[in-house]
């Protein structure tokens, strides 16, 4: 079967997204399909996640640069409260502030940085022979738009559309209006000329399948054990204090780090020797998000934030870690399932959700799997969590439930997708054709 996976997010780029479209290319290939990738060619600041294509073939289309949004891209790199972001031009600012609250020019939502790709992609895709089958994945959307192509023009004999994110209804962007009438329509036409729709959580799913009356399926992000087999190296902790550690981003709209800092307050009050042994260890962007609640409840000493780190280091940073945090998505999020959090199930080390409802999806997995606790948002509970942590880290691992963590593997889920693609192609009729609308984009 030769399948084209459409995805603007691949290694080299550290993302969760790239990990995903990887883990297809590779399982696929390995059992004996020919697979094609289909993405954007990486910058110097899309880097550090350097996974070979063995048994596939990787096309990288450059995204054609235009001057103004290139200078917002390089103040986007910029971390908050530095100098670069104090001294950008004032429409730059402006149209951070307005993609901040919109998702546009953000891999969210239309316009997006990569529209100009869609042209060039497809002019690629055209050249080639017919695909068995076309797996896009999203964000950003432009993904679905050359599927969308591709397969009205029986360039693609199936199609899956892959929502990490949900579009219109994304719980982080709300659009801008008049692009969002535009979305709304392009959406449907994916919902309805896609063969199935695939998305990362159940909580996603309930939301598509309200919107579509297309098959939805669930494929989880997992993690890979070969990862874990073939890490090496130095502990990244010292062996004086007991660690917890975030890896991953934080997002303001949905969740909330000042439950688990403020836990980390009343410890240190109540139990000052105690919390003096303990170290938040945060991996990941946006530091200001971490330290501006840290300053103000005191305990910013107890932070050790490192920013973005490549990712052998992410992860040896959850091995050495003694308890991994999460931070369950508040109302009307829910439903969210972190890639990072999959990413913890392997490990020993019990895992702290903080926040959220109780029966939230990180809360109701993590439980399921025997992976650690759900401690919800009261202070004092985050406080006697981490002391008993302190006091024992040995007494505290929670080596979980093999037949659940099992289920999250990467190569297990891959293995499930490409089970869905091998029944629709070979379900399809003969004749493969559909109503040939142009699509637009």
């Amino acid at each position: 079967m030769r399948i084209l996976i459409v995805s603007p997010f691949f290694p080299p780029q550290h993302a969760v997204a790239s990990l995903r479209a990887h883990s297809f290319a590779h399982a696929w290939a390995d059992a004996g399909h020919d697979v094609s990738v289909l993405t954007t060619e990486k910058r110097a600041d899309q880097a550090g996640l350097e996974l070979a294509p063995v048994g596939f073939g990787v096309t990288a289309i450059p995204v054609p640069r235009r001057w103004g949004l290139e200078q917002l891209r390089g103040a986007d790199h910029a971390e908050p409260e530095t100098p670069s972001e104090s001294s950008s031009p004032g429409w730059i600012r402006v149209l951070r502030a307005a993609r901040g609250r919109t998702g546009v020019y953000s891999g969210l939502r239309m316009p997006d940085l990569t529209d100009a790709w869609v042209r060039p992609a497809l002019a690629w895709a055209r050249e080639q022979p017919p695909w068995d089958a076309v797996v896009s994945s999203s964000g950003p959307y432009t993904a679905h738009l050359v599927g969308l192509h591709l397969r009205r023009e029986q360039h693609a004999g199936t199609w899956f559309a892959d929502f990490r994110d949900l579009w219109t209804a994304n719980h982080l962007a709300s659009g801008l209006f008049p692009f969002t009438l535009r979305e709304r329509s392009l959406e449907q036409q994916v919902f309805d000329d896609a063969d199935a729709i695939v998305t990362v959580s159940d909580g996603l799913a309930d939301r598509l399948r309200t919107a579509a009356a297309t098959p939805v399926h669930v494929v989880y992000n997992g993690f890979a054990t070969e990862e874990i087999a073939s890490l090496n190296g130095a502990r990244r902790l010292d062996e004086q204090h007991v660690h917890l550690a975030y890896t991953g981003t934080l997002y303001p709209r949905g969740q909330d780090p000042r439950p688990l800092l403020a836990g980390l307050a009343r410890l240190r009050r109540d139990e000052p020797t105690l919390a003096d042994r303990v170290r938040l260890v945060v991996a990941g962007t946006r530091a200001d998000l971490w330290r501006a609640p840290a300053r103000e409840l005191g305990v910013e000493s107890r932070l050790d934030v490192r920013g973005l780190v490549p990712r052998d280091e992410a992860l040896r940073l959850q091995r050495d870690a003694h308890a991994l945090v999460s931070i369950e998505w508040s109302q009307p999020y829910s439903g969210v399932l972190s890639g990072k959090l999959l990413e913890y199930l392997p490990w020993e080390t019990p895992i702290l959700v903080v926040g959220g409802p109780p029966d939230g999806s990180i809360a109701r997995l993590v439980a399921e799997a025997d992976r650690g606790d759900a401690v919800g948002s009261d202070p004092a509970t985050i406080a006697a969590w981490i002391g008993r942590l302190a006091r024992d880290p040995a007494a505290c691992r929670r080596p979980g439930r093999p037949e659940v963590t099992d289920r999250y593997r990467r190569a297990a889920q891959a293995a499930r997708l490409l089970r869905l693609l091998e029944a629709a192609v070979s379900n399809r009729p003969e004749s493969g054709s559909r109503s040939l609308a142009s699509a637009s984009s």
